[in-house]
Order: structure tokens, then C-alpha cells, then sequence
């Protein structure tokens, strides 16, 4: 199994993480930006080339299997075609240090107020768990597992391992996706305060949103006797394209009554809105 990831440098001040993931003996193979997955294909045990844009710059995912079997991997950015960024690079580039040392000054600034101001207590607390909600604080990954019937979460930071115990989930996320030792998902922790960790259900990394989507395909394949596997695998990935986990969880759970945000009602909305049936019809 092959994983990879590319940080790529936004045009308009974003960052791009890129990220490859490829069973080498299977030939799966899922591409992802942000952890948004932008293409699945299957079957791949061969050379080839993906191409797709970001802002208005395009890049190629490069796949090379060698004569002794093994793979190599590379993503490039074509600088050659007429692009409205390949003709600003050169006047940009001192305009974009610019920006970048007023982005990494005001992360400072804002940190050092951060931990002058605020202390520990039940209230800060809550405060830097709604914060990292809304996407302040470190990013990490973490690994779970499960101590007298109950589940932690560990990951790390800098050269220690926190360990946080997780509020009572049962044995299913808040997607509704069965959890196993060893599921990893994002998550962000706040630097003043290491033992608070805000994980982020929905943001799935790609090995964890692969074993989701094998579960939702064998299921959706059950339900729908009558559909090719083609067709089941170009319905999941609309209904990632559109709402993201929350569709695949949707898809999951069709059969379900009881979900409370997730059921069969959920799923009808969604497989009944205009966009999914206008869509749904490239997968005939």
C-alpha cells in the first residue's frame, strides 16, 4: 500500500495538502485535496497520469510502474499552458512573501495575547473546545483505542502522547460508522492546553473514509441487487461530492428508522434532491 502527500502552495494564500493513496495489489486508487476526495479509480496496476486543476493551475498525479513491479509516484504543476497565475508568478512573488510574514506575525501575535489572557478553568475550557471547532488551534491525527470498555483517543505532541478519554459513544461515531481500534481521524488540540482535543468526525483522513466507503458500498450493493457495481460506486462518490461524510453516512444508514440525524428519511432527501437526481444520471 502506497501513501503520499503533497503540500502545495495556494495561489490566492491557501495551502493545498494533496494527498495519494494506493493498494498495490488491488489497484485502488484514491486521490484527495484537503481531505476532499477528488478522484477514485480502480483497478490501476499500471502507469498512468491524473490531471486536475487548482484555482486556475493545473497539475498531473504521476503513476509509473517500474519493471520490477513497484510504483513511483509524482505530482507536478505544468507550468507551460497560458494560465492567469502562471502570467502573475513572477509579479507576485514579493506581494506573497509579504502576506505570508503578516500571516505567521498575526499567528504570533494572536498566540502570545491567547496565553496572557486566558487561564484554566471550566469556562476557558469550553471556550478553547468551541474554538477548535471553528478551526483554531493545532492541527494533529489521532489514533483510537479502548481501555475498560471505553474509548480514548491518543496523539502526539511534540515528543510526548496525550491520552483523553472520549464522551460515551458506544461503538459508533457521531456519523454512525462502527469504531475499531485503530481508526484515526483529524482532529485539533489547543497548544495552551495539550490535553484538550476537538476531534473532527466529518474531516475523514484517507485510509478512514476508504474503509467507510468499502462499508457503505457492500451495504448500498445489498440494498440494490438491481444495480451494477459501476453504478454503486458512482452513486457513493456523488454523494461525497455533494454533502461530503455526512452523505456517505446518509448512504449507510438508508435502512436505518431511528438515526437521529442519519436514517432512511435522510438518505430519501438526499437521493430525492434536484441536484443528486440530475447528477445521478452520468452513473447509468
Amino acid at each position: 500500500m502506497a501513501q503520499l502527500q503533497w503540500t502545495v502552495p495556494g495561489f490566492g494564500g491557501k495551502t493545498y495538502l494533496v494527498g495519494l493513496y494506493h493498494g498495490e495489489d488491488s489497484g485502488h486508487l484514491m486521490v484527495h485535496c484537503n481531505n476532499k476526495v477528488m478522484l477514485i479509480d480502480f483497478g490501476v496496476q499500471s502507469s498512468k497520469d491524473y490531471s486536475f486543476f487548482l484555482d486556475d493551475e493545473l497539475f498531473e498525479v504521476k503513476i509509473l510502474k517500474k519493471e520490477n513491479g513497484t510504483y513511483a509516484y509524482d505530482m507536478v504543476h505544468n507550468e507551460e499552458i497560458d494560465s492567469p497565475h502562471n502570467r502573475r508568478r513572477e509579479e507576485g512573488k514579493k506581494s506573497d512573501r509579504r502576506s505570508i510574514i503578516a500571516g505567521i506575525g498575526l499567528v504570533v501575535l494572536i498566540g502570545i495575547v491567547f496565553s496572557l489572557l486566558y487561564f484554566r478553568a471550566p469556562a476557558h475550557e469550553a471556550a478553547l473546545l468551541t474554538g477548535l471547532a471553528e478551526g483554531r488551534g493545532a492541527d494533529t491525527q489521532v489514533s483510537l483505542f479502548q481501555k475498560q470498555d471505553r474509548w480514548y483517543a491518543s496523539y502526539r505532541v511534540d515528543n510526548e502522547v496525550e491520552e483523553v478519554a472520549l464522551p460515551e459513544l458506544g461503538n459508533r461515531s457521531p456519523l454512525g460508522f462502527p469504531l475499531a481500534v485503530g481508526d484515526r481521524f483529524s482532529a485539533r488540540y489547543a497548544p495552551t492546553d495539550t490535553d484538550l482535543v476537538f476531534i473532527d468526525w466529518h474531516n475523514l483522513v484517507p485510509a478512514q473514509l476508504e474503509r467507510y466507503f468499502q462499508l457503505t458500498m457492500a451495504l448500498h450493493a445489498e440494498q440494490h441487487p438491481e444495480l451494477a457495481g459501476r453504478q454503486v460506486l458512482c452513486q457513493l462518490q456523488l454523494a461525497l461530492a455533494l454533502e461530503g461524510a455526512a452523505g456517505l453516512a446518509k448512504f449507510y444508514h438508508q435502512d436505518q428508522q431511528n438515526q437521529s440525524e442519519y436514517n432512511r428519511d435522510a438518505y430519501l432527501r438526499l437521493v430525492r434532491g434536484t441536484e443528486f437526481k440530475q447528477r445521478v444520471k452520468e452513473c447509468l
